[in-house]
């Protein structure tokens, strides 16, 4: 005899918010920005140079809960390392980002 259950979300972070950017290092500038059990509404991408300067910015707007979405890094942001900020009004993430140089095929 087969018998089927219901579907049960279980959440594994224990409903702690995080941030999380994977592949890191980025390579071919193009990277996913994983945001865990955050609240929805309009977030600020930042990132900074090793020198603390602003290099990049851009809004994202987010569902609340988790999710994924792809970040396209610009040609400006050079191999190196980088300090991402996610922030509103309530929140900030903070992140360590490593670009890598473009590889070409």
């Amino acid at each position: 005899a087969v018998s089927y259950t219901s579907i049960v979300f279980v959440n594994m972070n224990g409903g702690k918010s995080s941030i999380r950017i994977q592949p890191n290092p980025v390579q071919n500038r193009t990277t996913n920005l994983q945001m865990t059990n955050i609240d929805a509404g309009k977030y600020q991408l930042v990132l900074y140079n090793i020198l603390g300067q602003q290099v990049y910015s851009k809004v994202i707007e987010h569902n609340g809960g988790s999710s994924s979405q792809q970040l396209n890094l610009p040609n400006s942001i050079k191999a190196g390392t980088y300090i991402a900020k996610i922030l509103n009004a309530a929140e900030v993430f903070n992140a360590a980002i490593i670009n890598q140089q473009t590889i070409l095929r």
